[in-house]
């Protein structure tokens, strides 16, 4: 992953908040400091009965309200790994890289498209 890349310094979307929400990575409490929220209760973003993806969801909207354009796709990324996230960290660069490519007119997902996608919504999905 090519984190010099200018799409990974854009502030992320509201739409790939909601994505990123469905990580794996059981080490996400450990990410606030990385991500300069010391003061955020590592309670708040760990799992708890079922509620991961609203805690993480509301983690991460707060991170891009303080810092603004400062909560940038390669922030994240390198945060994910600084906490061993290798696998959600690939998950933020392929919705980085999808986006880039879906953006492309003429293009949905980097494959060559007759139809407008210009109201395209969504990403190509990465499994992992």
């Amino acid at each position: 992953m090519d984190l010099t890349d200018e799409a990974y310094n854009k502030q992320i979307s509201d739409r790939h908040l909601e994505e990123i929400t469905n990580a794996h990575c059981a080490k996400w409490r450990h990410l606030p400091p990385h991500l300069g929220l010391e003061n955020i209760v590592k309670d708040d973003v760990d799992y708890s009965l079922g509620q991961e993806r609203k805690k993480r969801f509301d983690f991460l909207t707060e991170w891009k309200q303080r810092k603004d354009n400062d909560a940038t796709y390669k922030i994240l990324i390198e945060a994910l790994q600084k906490i061993s996230c290798q696998n959600d960290a690939e998950y933020v660069s392929q919705l980085v890289q999808a986006a880039s490519l879906s953006s492309t007119k003429g293009t949905v997902c980097g494959v060559p498209s007759t139809q407008d996608t210009s109201d395209t919504k969504g990403v190509c999905y990465y499994s992992y």
